[in-house]
């Protein structure tokens, strides 16, 4: 089962759509996000700088990085928290023997790309 979007699903987006998803999430501990380099790290917001750590496991204020040049890669929790905080009306979620339907969106047979149909439409 894919637990979060991939990458390549942001450039599914306008310049608009991206920053609205910027002024939209709100970053979390563990939170996957990727830079404007393409570079995926895990939000650690913690009151230390773990920059210099040697590995990925930065602030998501520190090491460059802010909500300004990165782009989370959303799990499912997080896909169904935001389409919750801003959908208008219900969405349909249904199961079938094919994959996902979510909304007026086509068959995937992920459930987490179902649902990040759903956001897309919101963004």
């Amino acid at each position: 089962m894919k637990l979060r979007i991939e990458p390549v699903q942001l450039n599914e987006l306008s310049d608009a759509q991206k920053q609205r998803l910027r002024e939209l999430w709100e970053p979390k501990q563990f939170d996957v996000y990727i830079n404007d380099s393409g570079e995926t790290f895990v939000a650690a917001l913690f009151d230390r700088d773990w920059s210099n750590s040697g590995g990925k496991i930065i602030r998501i204020t520190g090491g460059g990085n802010n909500k300004n040049n990165c782009l989370p890669l959303l799990s499912i929790g997080q896909l169904v928290e935001m389409i919750r905080k801003k959908r208008t009306d219900y969405i349909d979620l249904i199961e079938s023997y094919e994959g996902w339907y979510c909304g007026t969106s086509a068959l995937e047979v992920e459930l987490c790309d179902a649902l990040w149909q759903a956001v897309k439409k919101i963004l």
